[in-house]
């Protein structure tokens, strides 16, 4: 998404020199037209349409958004996002699968792998 932005007429260079927070500079610099709008605009309809395929093939009920980069963008690109999967959707499937930002934060993943061990322990009878 970065290569991509500077890829494009009009971008300027970020003042971050880490990439969560060269993301969050672009999620800012997308509230106005121009090339960081239409980079989230096209990542969103990107995700959007990969979303579709997974809802198409697996008609999972959610869908959840999260680690690092969600965090940082999420906010940003969520609407369009269920906008451009609502659209690539087989109809029938359309309704039955939420898409939403994960509520974890940047702990998800840790807590994620946390929950392994127990499951393990649980599973062999405690």
């Amino acid at each position: 998404m970065l290569d991509r932005y500077l890829a494009l007429p009009g971008s300027e260079p970020f003042a971050a020199l880490d990439t969560e927070a060269r993301m969050r500079e672009l999620a800012a610099r997308a509230e106005q037209p121009g090339p960081a709008a239409e980079t989230m605009a096209a990542t969103a309809e990107y995700l959007g349409i990969g979303i579709a395929n997974l809802i198409n093939l697996m008609s999972p009920d959610r869908v959840v958004l999260s680690g690092w980069v969600s965090l940082s963008i999420g906010h940003s690109i969520l609407d369009a996002v269920q906008d451009a999967a609502a659209r690539h959707t087989l109809s029938y499937l359309r309704d039955g699968t939420r898409i939403e930002l994960g509520q974890l934060g940047p702990e998800a993943v840790a807590l994620g792998a946390a929950t392994l061990p127990v499951m393990r322990f649980l599973a062999n009878g405690g």
